[in-house]
């Protein structure tokens, strides 16, 4: 999105589609392209844990399911290569794209932005990317996931074996009232833990699990059980402690976490993985698009919405759905898009039927007398 102007009912909105490279009407998603292509570059997908190619399907569900170009192309950088082109059998890639301006005319806007995972590298004490064993829950939802790097399997990446003992660490850029951290709450971290929690041990019965946590939050319809059912599994631990990732063994690449107990004093204890729990922060962008739309931000960079409407912003005619509003689970996420539709058919409605045209459909042709005809339509 490039600009936006006029009022609610009446909007101008300028896109940039960016060229992907590939012709959408004769790419088939065959993915020879990628087979051939000479590039292998970090998988941003899978949280650049594996490689991927520089033309690829960004991820397996994505739609259109076709193949596009990124910035890594050795022809796009160097104008070398074009092995791609040479393979394609569709004629399919096209070089010679580029970036194209669209005009639209709309009555109402819904901004659905998500959110930018907080980067655990902007403190030094979380040891992230620097501890081969020290990943971050986004990192661990794309190790657990079928489609991720390992294939579904729960791997480290210092040596590939799989961990039997992991810890957990609550509140990573979340209440935290000190540089580089977010003074609220992103409501989601808890629960996903126990999610994560619990598909570990589907996994592997005798891991041993230990979340550090400053307090449970289980925020949701119901979600208070879930918590429940995570915390009476075998060998699964929740201690309320701050801890400090001490220190990294140089053989076995082991993590050390030192936290304290009410009972106990200060412990030391070795781990072979841990998750760093990342919270919620604004989407990268937000006080750009904020700017160019007129709306507001909150105290946090959020949207600001107002509190009896949650998905009305400042500016009318413009309406908020998901994590652009402030932090919020999937669920939350999904009635909050349908309350924003419904705002938006609400404010046009005076236009309802004025743009609706009579349909007109071709004569029937008179068969009697012809011969018979079956016709077989195949989902393809």
């Amino acid at each position: 999105m490039s600009d936006v102007e006029g009022e609610a009912g009446d909007f101008r909105v300028t896109l940039v589609k960016k060229p992907r490279y590939i012709r959408e009407d004769k790419c088939t998603g065959c993915t020879t392209c990628v087979e051939y292509c000479p590039v292998k570059i970090p998988d941003p997908f899978n949280q650049e844990i594996s490689k991927n190619k520089a033309v690829h399907i960004y991820f397996s569900q994505a739609i259109p399911l076709i193949t596009y170009i990124d910035e890594n192309c050795l022809y796009l950088k160097e104008k070398k290569c074009k092995i791609c082109e040479a393979v394609c059998k569709h004629e399919a890639i096209d070089f010679s794209a580029k970036p194209e301006k669209v005009e639209i005319n709309v009555g109402a806007i819904i901004l659905s932005l998500g959110f930018e995972p907080y980067d655990p590298r902007l403190r030094d004490e979380y040891k992230y990317g620097k501890f081969k064993n020290v990943v971050t829950s986004m990192d661990y939802e794309r190790i657990l996931s079928s489609t991720g790097p390992y294939e579904g399997e729960i791997r480290r990446s210092s040596d590939l074996r799989h961990p039997h003992k992991i810890a957990w660490v609550q509140c990573v850029g979340s209440r935290q009232v000190i540089e580089g951290g977010n003074s609220y709450c992103s409501t989601v971290c808890c629960t996903y833990t126990q999610k994560q929690v619990i598909l570990t041990k589907d996994h592997d019965p005798e891991a041993e699990c230990v979340v550090f946590h400053n307090d449970i939050r289980s925020y949701g319809k119901d979600f208070e059980r879930f918590f429940q059912r995570a915390e009476v599994l075998p060998n699964v631990r929740f201690i309320r402690s701050y801890v400090n990732i001490l220190k990294e063994d140089p053989v076995t690449n082991n993590i050390t976490i030192r936290y304290s107990t009410p009972d106990g004093g200060v412990k030391d204890e070795e781990f072979e993985m841990v998750v760093l729990s990342v919270g919620l922060c604004p989407p990268k962008g937000a006080s750009l698009v904020a700017e160019k739309f007129g709306i507001e931000l909150n105290e946090h960079r959020f949207c600001k919405v107002d509190s009896f409407v949650p998905v009305t912003t400042s500016k009318k005619g413009i309406f908020v759905s998901g994590a652009f509003s402030g932090p919020i689970d999937i669920p939350e996420s999904v009635f909050g898009s349908s309350g924003a539709a419904t705002k938006c058919g609400e404010l046009l409605n005076y236009r309802r039927g004025k743009l609706a045209t009579q349909r007109v459909y071709p004569e029937e042709r008179d068969v009697r007398g012809e011969e018979p005809k079956v016709g077989i339509f195949v989902c393809y």
